[in-house]
């Protein structure tokens, strides 16, 4: 059960360029499952869900897309 759900809005601009964050960051479609920091769409929008209310980073997220780590 998800007691906390924030929704965070990123842009990512990489030398002046923008840089798209993509659907399904944080989602395996195969296993149903997702993490509780995540992308549905590549509107920027990463959704915060978890059963406790936990520090999430902006590292963390780029962990899971695996672009800036």
């Amino acid at each position: 059960m998800t007691t906390f759900h924030y929704h965070a809005h990123l842009e990512v601009i990489v030398y002046g360029h923008p840089v798209t964050v993509p659907a399904l960051v944080g989602i395996d479609e195969a296993r149903m499952m997702g993490s509780p920091m995540h992308t549905h769409d590549a509107s920027g929008i990463v959704h915060l869900e978890s059963g406790e209310d936990i520090p999430f980073t902006l590292g963390q997220f780029f962990t899971q897309w695996g672009r800036f780590s």
